[in-house]
């Protein structure tokens, strides 16, 4: 429910375009099993590998839920993912080896046992930024709440993608009264890069935090958005992003700004969202947690 509120890191985006353009096809007549894509990996070469990686993050996607067998499966699936580590070519984006562990890294995150925080958190800080980013958005989405320490330390990385991946992670995975992920947030709202701040805001938002508001605001004026190059999608997707999270706020001082856009605005999916917002903003806002925007 969370991932709605937030701006999808433009690294992931180009990385799940590859992987629909690639794979669609053949992920929608895949029915092997994640025994057998583990075996492919360990016993095929080059394409096919990483290709058996791949169909193996989509096996346990499809899965209804966890199993009895987890905790033997991320085991396998961890000592995959050190020992192509260590493989000539780990670190070349263009490699069969680089490939496969990105999305053992995927898989691990799917997955979601305790077991991958480890690796998952040594790829985050170090290496190159594909795998790093890949390695961040799997801490996220295994729902260990554990795992925000690790990506908090990454909010001062030089890299502004990881630092964007991370914040986007940490608002997956905050808590209600997790004072850590609250902390990480509310310091990202600096960040000299306007998608991070925007991502720390809109994930404040949805937890009922208002220190984001200033940076909504700057999110909500058209004038600001046309100074940042981004395509018009772009700019409605953040507005509607922005819009979706201040229905969780008081956030008396927007009310203007969002009055404007119901009335003003050319898009007619913003203007729609704005009344929205407007009516949730009299009534006092949602609850956390309530409603899907």
């Amino acid at each position: 429910m969370l991932t709605q509120f937030l701006l999808i890191p433009s690294a992931l985006a180009a990385a799940a375009l590859g992987v629909i353009v690639l794979f669609g096809l053949i992920a929608s007549v895949d029915s092997r099993s994640p025994e057998e894509c583990l075996r492919e990996i360990e016993q095929r070469t080059g394409r096919d590998r990483w290709q058996a990686a791949h169909a193996l993050a989509q096996a346990i996607a499809s899965r209804k839920g966890p199993t009895a067998e987890d905790g033997r499966l991320a085991e396998r699936m961890v000592s995959l993912y050190r020992e192509f580590g260590r493989r000539a070519g780990a670190d070349d984006p263009a490699s069969p080896e680089f490939q496969v562990r990105r999305y053992l890294a995927i898989a691990l995150g799917r997955l979601g046992h305790p077991a991958a925080r480890e690796p998952l958190a040594d790829s985050a800080s170090e290496g190159p930024a594909e795998l790093r980013i890949a390695a961040i958005l799997a801490l996220g989405a295994l729902g260990d709440p554990g795992a925000v320490s690790d990506l908090a330390s990454l909010l001062t990385d030089r890299d502004g993608e990881v630092r964007k991946a991370a914040v986007y992670a940490i608002g997956v995975l905050a808590k209600p009264g997790d004072g850590g992920a609250e902390t990480a947030l509310r310091g990202a709202l600096g960040d000299a890069r306007e998608d991070v701040a925007w991502n720390a805001a809109l994930a404040l938002a949805r937890r009922g935090d208002a220190a984001g508001v200033p940076v909504l605001g700057r999110i909500l004026d058209r004038a600001h958005l046309g100074t940042i190059e981004m395509t018009d999608a772009q700019r409605r997707e953040a507005l509607l992003n922005a819009l979706r999270a201040v229905k969780h706020l008081s956030a008396g001082a927007l009310r203007e700004r969002i009055a404007g856009l119901s009335r003003d605005d050319p898009d007619g999916q913003v203007r729609q969202a704005a009344s929205e917002a407007l009516a949730a903003l009299a009534s006092g806002g949602l609850a956390v947690g309530e409603g899907r925007g």
